[in-house]
């Protein structure tokens, strides 16, 4: 990952214009928190020392977590040269099959909130498999919150029966290849498991959208 980084920055034998640009897409994938963490200041480094030689640097993820450190470092950097005044948040959003881009309207952006209001949404009108993969980094994040090392803690605490067994599913449903069948609808198991895990969130937390 870092000699990818290394390589797009630091290459000097393109030509100027093919150099002036730099495009990073989704750099990270099955990663946990830590290792995103790492990744990210990784970018974040890279783009201060290396945007005033280029004309556009555009970073496109699909993971909330990495969008909400990366957007909120460099955003939050208005030091001398930062490029604070210089970085611009877009959302891509489908609605009803309809893509669209959206600003971001807060200087801190709560993903694991952005999240919850995506699955409510899916929820109201149709579940894929994927989304059982964003419930399962809502689950990650709140474990994170808590310190504990195993997201078993948290379907404990929501009311969760058979909890062993539901993890395996909810791990086995997270596995990557869902996003390669994002709109494979959930069937009916999928769906209860789905619903009962996000509506004992909801009513242990308490989340405000």
């Amino acid at each position: 990952m870092w000699c990818f980084f290394l390589a797009l920055f630091e290459v000097d034998g393109w030509a100027d214009q093919q150099n002036a640009h730099i495009l990073i897409d989704d750099p990270v994938s099955s990663l946990d928190d830590h290792n995103i963490f790492i990744t990210t200041r990784s970018i974040l480094e890279l783009v201060k020392k290396n945007y005033l030689k280029k004309e556009k640097i555009i970073i496109s993820t699909h993971h909330i977590g990495l969008f909400s450190i990366l957007a909120t470092w460099l955003k939050n950097d208005d030091s001398k040269g930062g490029v604070g005044n210089l970085t611009k948040l877009i959302i891509l959003k489908n609605k009803e099959g309809e893509l669209s881009f959206k600003g971001t309207t807060s200087d801190v952006f709560l993903y694991h909130l952005h999240l919850l209001q995506t699955l409510q949404e899916a929820k109201k009108i149709q579940l894929y498999k994927y989304h059982m993969v964003l419930l399962r980094q809502v689950l990650e994040n709140i474990n994170s919150f808590v310190g504990s090392k195993k997201i078993g803690r948290i379907l404990t605490d929501i009311g969760i029966e058979d909890v062993d067994k539901k993890t395996d599913e909810i791990n086995s449903l997270s596995h990557q290849q869902s996003y390669r069948y994002q709109f494979s609808e959930m069937n009916d198991n999928e769906e209860t498991l789905f619903n009962e895990v996000f509506d004992g969130l909801i009513a242990k937390y308490n989340f405000k959208f």
